[in-house]
């Protein structure tokens, strides 16, 4: 991904996360996200047309997946495997032993997808969050 692909890939995260984007998704932050985590993000295209995207990084411990989206007539054609993969591959390149991500607890579908990846619910930890701004 590149910041140049920032409007497309927005449009598909509009479209498919069923949450509103918020301020730590504005153009600015992604360059920032980009140039901290350099070859880590995917996108996926279809004849130059954005279809999906994932955005990944990592802090040298763990690994991160943010944002994975597929526009939903791409969806169950392995476009997202295949970003997961990729990504699963620089992550792997960097030394990084184990990724995370988030699910709502009410994407069923999001959950049923990850757990066919091979991914599972942690239950021994709570996510904590503060907004900083």
């Amino acid at each position: 991904m590149r910041i140049e692909d920032y409007d497309d890939v927005r449009a598909v995260w509009e479209q498919s996360l069923n949450r509103p984007l918020d301020g730590s998704d504005s153009r600015e932050c992604i360059v920032t996200y980009l140039s901290r985590n350099p070859r880590m993000s995917m996108v996926a295209r279809h004849k130059g047309r954005v279809i999906g995207a994932a955005l990944c990084g990592h802090d040298g411990h763990r690994g991160w997946l943010y944002h994975v989206a597929v526009d939903r007539l791409w969806r169950r054609h392995g476009v997202a495997s295949a970003m997961i993969e990729a990504c699963a591959d620089r992550l792997a390149e960097e030394g990084i032993l184990k990724c995370h991500l988030f699910v709502l607890r009410e994407n069923g579908v999001g959950h049923a997808f990850w757990e066919s990846q091979g991914w599972a619910i942690r239950s021994d930890v709570d996510l904590m969050t503060k907004d900083m701004g």
